[in-house]
């Protein structure tokens, strides 16, 4: 298998790239880095390979948030041990958004000019120290550290494989491999969601988190075996300056603002909620993540194949904004009707707002192309992240000065309407919109 993955690896630096760089020396050790260009559309990489890179990616993904979704989904468990309020525990959000908005410009420069192997090497290691750091926190402070670190992975995470899908992947196959590696976080959502809580029964809360840190390992290893080490043109680098100023990259971050703005707080807690609220055990409120993971999992790997097909990414995030919102409407109802309602509004939100990400993330791709894919990312990427700064302690604080949940989802509600307000709008602009030939 290992001479396999490293002969598949090998044969996509061959055969995807033009002139000097399609080179016989780039052998299946990939002892020599040959300089990369973007694969040429109609080359179909090797499945096998292609499956593999895929689960690798979205590995990565998983491990940038796997801290950060461990401490929300044991949020009954750690707000007791730790004698933490809700507006502190939505702190921990805060933080590690912060850090990852503040490093995600610079690190889009990284991944540009950096061989993508080395910036996944540093995701799974930081992610892995992250989740160690969580696991082990006697205090607010040391969950700080730890939200921090697990920001700086996951920034990281975001830009590189945008940019490893960019240059390995052609037009045609990066629908389907984007929603899978998108894929990552709501997997990990629900690893976390429906395995963690019964463990942490034998083992507790902090036991239970820890198994990240084998989950980090795996990936180190798998990287090794899986990514193809390849140096980036240095001319290639310097003409990705103005990813930045592309308007369409800069109404995706815009748009990716809103979607953290409303994603975050019903992910952070909406285990605090069901368990306060709706009713359910510990156990039970910390799978109600698990729910919404499962059901993004096979939204972003279907509207990352659907919108591969699509000339219009807009059409695609209208739709997806809505049904967001009549899906937060069946969660806030769950308080006052019963819980089958959250599980159905768990079910259709994470069917919704959790696959607006694929279809960004897709549509900056093919927008920026390989050479800017690593800015372009950053870009939206930070857009995201500013989303999350703000969401969850804001939602934590409404909730702790009114002593109500549903003024704060309707906040949420607020936003998710605005999202969608703002999709119509720029639709009614057609400049705006990246055009097939635009963006091949």
């Amino acid at each position: 298998m290992l001479i396999d993955l490293r002969s598949a690896a090998a044969d996509v630096l061959r055969r995807a790239g033009e002139g000097d760089t399609a080179r016989s020396a780039v052998t299946s050790s990939m002892r020599q880095q040959p300089v990369h260009d973007e694969p040429r559309d109609g080359y179909q990489t090797p499945r096998v390979w292609r499956g593999f890179f895929a689960t690798n990616l979205a590995m990565a993904m998983g491990m940038g948030i796997f801290a950060l979704m461990g401490v929300a989904t044991f949020a009954p468990l750690v707000v007791a041990d730790l004698g933490l309020s809700r507006t502190q525990l939505g702190s921990l959000a805060t933080v590690g958004f912060a850090v990852a908005a503040a490093t995600s410009g610079p690190a889009g420069r990284l991944v540009d000019a950096v061989r993508g192997r080395r910036m996944m090497y540093s995701v799974f290691a930081v992610g892995a120290l992250a989740v160690a750091a969580m696991a082990a926190a006697q205090s607010l402070v040391w969950l700080w550290v730890a939200a921090a670190m697990c920001g700086a992975s996951q920034a990281v995470a975001n830009v590189v494989t945008n940019q490893l899908v960019a240059e390995h992947i052609p037009h045609g196959q990066q629908g389907v491999l984007i929603g899978v590696k998108q894929s990552g976080p709501p997997i990990a959502q629900a690893f976390i969601g429906f395995a963690l809580p019964p463990l942490a029964l034998l083992i507790g809360w902090r036991g239970a988190v820890s198994t990240g840190v084998a989950i980090g390992l795996v990936g180190l290893v798998a990287t090794r075996l899986i990514v193809p080490d390849v140096e980036r043109k240095i001319a290639a680098v310097a003409r990705s300056a103005g990813a930045a100023g592309d308007p369409m990259v800069r109404r995706f971050a815009v748009y990716a603002c809103t979607v953290a703005l409303s994603i975050q707080p019903v992910l952070t807690y909406v285990p605090l909620f069901a368990f306060e609220r709706v009713g359910l055990s510990p156990t039970v409120a910390g799978m109600t993540a698990g729910v919404i993971g499962a059901a993004g999992i096979v939204a972003r790997i279907g509207w990352g194949r659907l919108t591969e097909h699509r000339d219009d990414p807009l059409q695609a995030l209208t739709v997806l904004s809505f049904v967001s919102f009549l899906a937060l409407g069946l969660i806030v109802a769950s308080q006052y009707v019963g819980q089958w309602s959250l599980w159905l509004g768990l079910l259709a939100f994470g069917g919704s707002a959790m696959a607006a990400t694929a279809v960004i993330m897709l549509a900056v791709v093919r927008t920026a192309g390989s050479e800017r894919a690593g800015r372009a990312s950053g870009v939206v990427i930070r857009g995201l992240f500013l989303g999350g700064l703000a969401g969850p302690i804001a939602f934590g604080a409404i909730v702790d000065n009114t002593q109500s949940y549903t003024l704060a989802w309707g906040a949420v509600a607020v936003v998710l309407l605005v999202q969608g307000a703002l999709t119509v709008t720029w639709r009614r602009h057609p400049q705006a919109v990246p055009a097939p030939e635009r963006i091949h």
